[in-house]
Order: structure tokens, then C-alpha cells, then sequence
């Protein structure tokens, strides 16, 4: 093996288990919030968790323009490339608000059928939710900027501060302002959105401050569009169950499930920090014309991931149920159902990630394929809690094929 592999290796390890561990802490203080669902009504709890998935599903135009700006801040090596950065950071967060400003002039036009659709009671959650997917879309494009620098030093504190004040703002607005509602947990939730928007903001200000260089839009937006495919079908496919649970169940039904994907979802945030690690560095690599083998250390530690909370959920949930969910341990059955179904969308994510970094587009424009099916086999098939994780299970492992499909394809050209 040689010293450069094993420097590549090393220094995947350390930001690898940095990125891990902050997502572990982040994940941990974000779980916290959870508990709340003891001190508020089960129909308030179902409301969070389903306005938790629409603000990740709010998040999908925007995960491409984080991949783009990985990719573009990784390969800028000259003063050149400096400017341009500039320049479409600039443009691209006034694109942006003027995207949101079209979200919110929609949700108010329809905001009758969006709440009665969502069940929701209460005007100032759908504007709380509105608020939420401004920061959605101004985060990536920071947080992209910062990642391609690989800068995890800080991409990791991010994730441990915007944990740490989701559940220090949510506990306040329930404990100490008595909000014991979905507008009061929103409300904690929003105001550490905004602080984990202020500060790679603040990061990153050369690039929305200082003199950039125009920018055609035309071929930029030829790189977003694969990239927001490609992340973006992942994100659908991680929140349209959720999200369907509430149209054909009943609210206090759906808290149920809520405590089960909350849960289960971990096996997700736990391997996204690999691929955070893993894209900018293959950019990099390729940038340099230099052979890389960081995805295979990014598989092997998922793996190992994958098997350590599989194992855990599977013999300890009951225990971990009992002291977040009291309410819900008749649901811990369903945990290790939920996680087999989740492992092969973690999977998929990295070897997606590997795709793009490589600029092989093709998989991206028939990922929608998979999104459609799930969607149509949700929709046919809903009748109990199982039914709709085997239908996420199924998608979920067609995906994965298609991913090492594209991916021994890209080897053998």
C-alpha cells in the first residue's frame, strides 16, 4: 500500500469520525426534542413530526445547490475561480429569496387546501414552516461553500451548536413560556435554524462580501439540475413516508409512527457525515487527476455503521422507547423493520455521491423513476403501519440497485 494511500486513509478516518461523532452529538440534542411529545397532546406531537418532514422536503432545491457549491469550491484553486465563486454566491442567494418569495405567495393562495390537507389548525404554523424553508435554502449554499473547503472542523461544530439550540429553544418555549403546542416546539426549532444559518454565514462571508466575477447562468444550472436529482430524489424518499402517514391516518395514529421513523431515520443521520467527508475529497481528487479510494473506506465505515445501530435498535429500543416514548412503546416491533428498510437508501446515498463528485450524470435523470413508484405504491398500498415500511423497503432496495447499476457502469466505460 502506498504512503499516499495510507495518508488519504488516515486523514478519511479522522474527519470521518470528527463528522460522525458531531452528527452523533447534533443527533442526540435534535432527538431531545422528542421527549416533549410527553407534555403536549399526541396530535400537536404528530404536527411537528410532519412538519418536520415538509421542511426536508422543502429543503430539495436546495441540495443541489450545496452539492454545486462542494463541487465548485473544491476545484477553486486559482484567483479565477475565487471570483466566480463570488459571483454566483451572490446571484444565487437573491435567486433564492425570489424562489421562497414564489413558496410563500403559493402557500397563501392555497393555504386553505394546504391546511386542511396536513391538518393543520393553526395559521402561524404554516407561516413558522415558511420561515423554516428560507433557512433551508440559504444554508446549503454556505454550508456547501464550507464543505467544499472541507472545513469540518466547523461543519461538525455546526452540527453539535444547531442540536444543542434546538432542543435548549424548544424545552424553553414548552418549560418556561408554557407553549405547550406545535407552534411552541416550531418556534424553538426556528430560532436555532436561524443561528445554524448565522454561523457559516459568517464563515464564508468573503464570498458574498467581496468583488466576484459574473456568472452564466445557462451552464451553472446544467450542474444543478443533475445534482438536485440526484440528492434531491434521497431526501424525498427519506420524508414521503411520513408525510403519507398523516394523509391516510389519523392524527393520533400518526404520532405513533412518528415515533418509530424519528427513530429509525438514525441509521441516515449517522452515515450522511461519510458522505459530507467523502464528496468534496473526490472532487478534489479529480480536479487533480489523482486516483482516489475514499469510497471504499466511505462503504467500509458505513457498514460497520449500519450493522452497530441495527444491532442496537434491534435489542435495545423497548429500553430507549421506555424512556423517551413511554406513550409509544407498543410501536418498538416496528423498529427493526423500519431500519432493514432505511440500510439500503444509506447505502445508495454514498455510491450517488461518488457518481456526481465523477460528474456521471446519468443516474440522476432516472432516479425520478424510483420517487414516482413510491409515491404510486404508497398511495395503493397504506393498510397498516407494516405495509407502508415494506412499500419504503422495497423502493428503497430497487434504488440501491440502480445506484450499483450506474456505478459498475461508470467503472467499465
Amino acid at each position: 500500500m502506498s504512503q499516499l494511500t495510507l495518508k488519504s486513509g488516515s486523514g478519511f478516518f479522522k474527519q470521518g469520525s470528527w463528522m460522525v461523532m458531531a452528527a452523533v452529538f447534533g443527533g442526540i440534542c435534535m432527538f431531545g426534542v422528542h421527549p416533549l411529545n410527553n407534555y403536549i397532546p399526541n396530535e400537536e406531537y404528530a404536527r411537528v413530526g410532519t412538519l418536520l418532514s415538509v421542511f426536508l422536503w422543502l429543503q430539495i432545491p436546495a441540495l443541489g445547490l450545496q452539492n454545486v457549491f462542494v463541487d465548485q469550491a473544491a476545484a477553486a484553486l486559482t484567483d479565477e475561480h475565487q471570483r466566480r465563486l463570488r459571483g454566483t454566491v451572490k446571484k444565487v442567494l437573491l435567486g433564492t429569496f425570489l424562489l421562497w418569495l414564489g413558496m410563500v405567495l403559493f402557500s397563501f393562495l392555497f393555504r386553505v387546501w394546504i391546511r386542511e390537507t396536513f391538518k393543520i389548525p393553526q395559521p402561524a404554523i404554516l407561516w413558522m414552516t415558511l420561515l423554516l424553508a428560507l433557512t433551508a435554502l440559504w444554508s446549503p449554499i454556505f454550508m456547501g461553500v464550507l464543505q467544499g473547503r472541507q472545513n469540518f472542523f466547523w461543519l461538525g461544530w455546526i452540527s453539535i451548536l444547531s442540536g444543542l439550540g434546538r432542543v435548549l429553544f424548544a424545552y424553553a418555549m414548552v418549560f418556561v413560556f408554557a407553549a405547550t403546542n406545535a407552534v411552541g416546539i416550531l418556534t424553538g426549532i426556528l430560532l436555532s435554524a436561524i443561528a445554524a444559518l448565522a454561523i457559516p454565514a459568517w464563515l464564508t462571508r468573503d464570498t458574498w462580501r467581496g468583488e466576484g466575477k459574473g456568472v452564466e447562468l445557462k451552464p451553472w444550472f446544467a450542474r444543478v439540475i443533475p445534482f438536485t436529482l440526484g440528492m434531491g430524489v434521497p431526501q424525498f424518499l427519506t420524508c414521503l413516508d411520513m408525510l403519507m402517514v398523516t394523509v391516510f391516518f389519523s392524527l393520533s395514529e400518526t404520532a405513533n409512527f412518528v415515533s418509530v421513523a424519528t427513530v429509525g431515520r438514525g441509521l441516515i443521520l449517522l452515515t450522511a457525515p461519510l458522505v459530507s467527508v467523502m464528496f468534496p475529497k473526490l472532487v478534489r481528487s479529480a480536479a487533480l487527476s489523482e486516483k482516489s479510494n475514499t469510497l471504499s473506506l466511505a462503504l467500509f465505515s458505513a457498514l460497520g455503521l449500519a450493522a452497530s445501530v441495527i444491532i442496537f435498535l434491534t435489542f435495545f429500543s423497548r429500553p430507549v422507547f421506555a424512556l423517551v416514548y413511554p406513550k409509544f412503546v407498543s410501536m418498538t416491533g416496528l423498529i427493526g423493520s423500519y431500519a432493514w428498510a432505511v440500510l439500503p437508501l444509506a447505502i445508495a446515498n454514498l455510491l450517488i455521491s461518488n457518481l456526481l463528485a465523477k460528474k456521471q450524470f446519468d443516474f440522476a435523470y432516472y432516479s425520478p423513476i424510483i420517487a414516482m413508484l413510491y409515491f404510486l405504491g404508497l398511495t395503493l398500498w397504506h393498510g397498516s403501519f407494516l405495509q407502508v415500511i415494506q412499500v419504503m423497503g422495497c423502493i428503497n432496495s430497487g434504488y440501491l440497485a440502480m445506484a450499483l447499476f450506474f456505478t459498475w457502469r461508470a467503472k467499465t466505460r
